[in-house]
This record gives C-alpha cells, sequence and structure tokens, in this order.
C-alpha cells in the first residue's frame, strides 16, 4: 500500500503572513523561528499526513452522516462529579479488551495515576466514551449505539484540535505538559478510528502525528511512564506501516530502538518488532541473530517461555496464542522481504504459514484487540504480498472474517 498525496497550501499564519510554510506538524519552522502561533493547515483532520483527498472527502461526509444521525439521540453533557473515578474507571475498562501475556504496557491502565488537570478530564471523556459505546455496539453492530459513538469521537476530535492549536512550543514549562494532554487525547482517537473506521486505513494520520508529538518528547523523555508506554503502543502500530510501506520510521533508527529501553529492557516480542520497524534498512544486517530468517520457532519458544515464567497465570491459550502471533509476524516479515530475492515456492509456503495461524487466531474465543488489529493488518498485506491468486483471495476472505469480529462497521 502506498499512502496518497495531498496538496497542502501551509498553516494559516504563514499564508497570512504570505511566506512559504514547509508544513511541518505541529508546528512549522517558519512559526517556530519567528514565535509565532502555528494554527496548522486550513482544513481536515487534526494531523494531515499524506492523507488521500478524495477519500478524506468521503470520510468527513460519512462522519457528518453519523454526527446528524446521532444528533437524534439523547446524549447527556453533564459528568459525574468525581471526573477522575469517571476516567479512570473507564480507561481500566478499555484497557481490559488490550492486555494479555505478551503485550505488557497497556497506556490506558496509566490513566489513574496521571494528575490530569479536571478540564482535561472532561475532555479525555469523550474519546473513551465513543470507544465504550463501540465496543458495547459491536456484538450485534447496534445502528443506535454506533451513531452514539460517533457522535463523542467528533466531539472529541473537535476539542483535540483546539488544544492542538493552543501548543507552544518554545514555552518549556508547559511543553511536557500540554504534549502529555495531546498523545493522550491522540491515543484515544487514533484507536477508536482503528475499531470503528470510516475509511481505509484511517487511523494513519494519527499514528503519524503521534510519532511527531514522541519525537518533541525525546529518546530520554520516552524512557518514563507514561511517554514509554505510549511510545511502546505506537510501535506495534508502525510495523504494519513499514511492512505496507517497505520505508524505516524513525522508530526503525537505531538510537529509537535502544534508548528508550534502556531502563526496562527487551521481550522477545519487543525484538521482533524490531526487525518489522527495521525492513527494508540496512541495520537488518547488524542485529540480533535470534530474530534473522528462518528463526521463528526460537523466537516462539523464547517468547513463550520468558511469559510463562513472568506470568504463571498466563493461560495455555494464551501462550498458544503468543506462539502463533509471533510466528506470523516473522513470516509476514519474510514474506515482504522475499518479493525480489526469493523462489515463488518460497513465498506460496511462507502465505500458507500467515493464512494457517489466522485460521487458528481466528478460532481462540477471545485475543486482545490490538493483537487481533495486527492479525487484520497481517491479512491485508498477504492480499498485496502473496504470489498465488487462490492465496490472495483467501487472505480476503479471512480479512473480512476479523472485520466482521473486531471493527464496528458504518
Amino acid at each position: 500500500m502506498r499512502l496518497g498525496s495531498q496538496r497542502v497550501h501551509g498553516c494559516k499564519t504563514c499564508k497570512r503572513r504570505k511566506i512559504k510554510c514547509d508544513n511541518k506538524q505541529p508546528h512549522c519552522s517558519q512559526c517556530i523561528r519567528l514565535k509565532q502561533p502555528c494554527l496548522g493547515t486550513t482544513q481536515g483532520l487534526i494531523f494531515i499526513h499524506s492523507v488521500n483527498g478524495s477519500q478524506t472527502q468521503q470520510e468527513l461526509a460519512r462522519r457528518d452522516q453519523w454526527h446528524q444521525q446521532a444528533d437524534h439521540i439523547g446524549i447527556s453533557a453533564s459528568i459525574s462529579s468525581s471526573v477522575h473515578n469517571v476516567v479512570s474507571r473507564m480507561a481500566l475498562e478499555i484497557a481490559s479488551y488490550h492486555t494479555c501475556a505478551w503485550t505488557p504496557h497497556p497506556w490506558l491502565m496509566l490513566i489513574p495515576q496521571l494528575s490530569l488537570s479536571v478540564d482535561f478530564q472532561s475532555i479525555m471523556l469523550l474519546p473513551f466514551q465513543a470507544m465504550m459505546a463501540a465496543f458495547s455496539a459491536l456484538p450485534s453492530n447496534d445502528v443506535s449505539l454506533r451513531a452514539v459513538a460517533y457522535r463523542y469521537y467528533s466531539s472529541g476530535l473537535e476539542c483535540h484540535q483546539a488544544q492542538f492549536h493552543q501548543l507552544v512550543p518554545w514555552q518549556k514549562h508547559q511543553h511536557s505538559a500540554s504534549i502529555l494532554n495531546l498523545l493522550l487525547m491522540s491515543m484515544a482517537l487514533l484507536e477508536f478510528e482503528m475499531m470503528a473506521p470510516l475509511g481505509t486505513d484511517s487511523w494513519l494520520p494519527y499514528a503519524h502525528g503521534v510519532l511527531s508529538l514522541l519525537e518533541q518528547v525525546g529518546l530520554q523523555g520516552c524512557q518514563v511512564s507514561p511517554f514509554f508506554e505510549i511510545f511502546w503502543q505506537l510501535r506495534f502500530f508502525m510495523s504494519y506501516i513499514a511492512l505496507s510501506t517497505r520505508r524505516t520510521s524513525l522508530l526503525g533508527t537505531r538510537e529509537w530502538m535502544e534508548i528508550p529501553f534502556l531502563c526496562r529492557g527487551k521481550t522477545e516480542f519487543d525484538r521482533v518488532i524490531d526487525t518489522l520497524l527495521l525492513l527494508g534498512s540496512t541495520l537488518m544486517e547488524e542485529d540480533d541473530e535470534d530474530t534473522k530468517t528462518g528463526n521463528a520457532e526460537t523466537i516462539s519458544k523464547s517468547l513463550s517461555g520468558n511469559h510463562s515464567a513472568e506470568s504463571a497465570s498466563a493461560s495455555s491459550s494464551q501462550i498458544a496464542g503468543s506462539e502463533q502471533i509471533i510466528r506470523l509476524l516473522v513470516n509476514l516479515r519474510e514474506l515482504v522481504s522475499a518479493q525480489q530475492s526469493d523462489s515463488f515456492e518460497r513465498q506460496v509456503a511462507l502465505s500458507t504459514a500467515i493464512l494457517e495461524d489466522s485460521n487458528l487466531l481466528l478460532s481462540q474465543p477471545s485475543l486482545p484487540f490490538n493483537v487481533s488489529l495486527q492479525v487484520i493488518s497481517a491479512m491485508k498485506l498477504v492480499v498485496q504480498y502473496a504470489p498465488d491468486s487462490i492465496q490472495r483471495q483467501d487472505a480476503a476472505q479471512l480479512y473480512a472474517d476479523w472485520h466482521g469480529r473486531l471493527l464496528l462497521m458504518a
């Protein structure tokens, strides 16, 4: 998949001053240099990053349609007197959909521990309410709840955009807190867009936006909570972008793969994500032997062994799932790498193995939300890279099956 392009005319400040703008997010270089407020690009989502223009118009039209439908459903604007308790309870409930033995860092689990203003927590309720409504609507694809979810999401997006434009990068005393608020809102909106997409890969601009905010936090800043947990989750999402575009992002550079982990260490799962982020980079030749071609079985055994020691309460289905997902990711990396160098037979064998593991994972009664999203992404990449037409058809069917199980579709 290649990201489309969209002509952007620069931020409003540069346009008003009639000077050339480099369109950098979240603030252009001219506004930073002149210490002027950067009002962002003229229209669109808060993070505009190579979005297909026609697709964006379709998504906005569909979002408006759901917003109009939701206007007929009563949604109370009042919030409980203890906003912190409400936000914390919702965050922990949403986090329960993400937690398993081999994904140990759900950023949502940290919300109750954070010192956030009451005003911001009230805003944070909007994407949380959207996610809760979406999870409730999933079993029966309830139209009313789906409309409620989109209403909360649309309101949260408006609040996020207003907050984003207030960020002033040269005022260091408020910079860290402002970045944290933006990151928390961005991750919540990103995950809602992933579970209730209004277009193909409509979550990609958010992922790039979160990455630009983490770049401002810096390598050392990403060593501490909650920035580390957000960084860890974003790596998981960005690995799909690396595989689909075959390009290495900022997270695929050596310093971003090493420095944030200095205080935590890495699991074998983290090392496999490294190799996905490194795809197409010469750094791939220098890394750990355990994550090189043909070692999927070794990695799977090591991963399940580590987590058996760390979490004696992990169920046998969780351990089996960890082996399957890690094997799926390694085989997926090899399939993408094999396009120009390996034989047709090897590509067929890799595609077959990925499809088999996807079927096994689909048969499990429950999987963490973010892991299931990775399997959906894997099926999309098999459709893109499998050499055999029958395998591409099988992958497309599995993609549809996973969608029906996991995603709220408009």
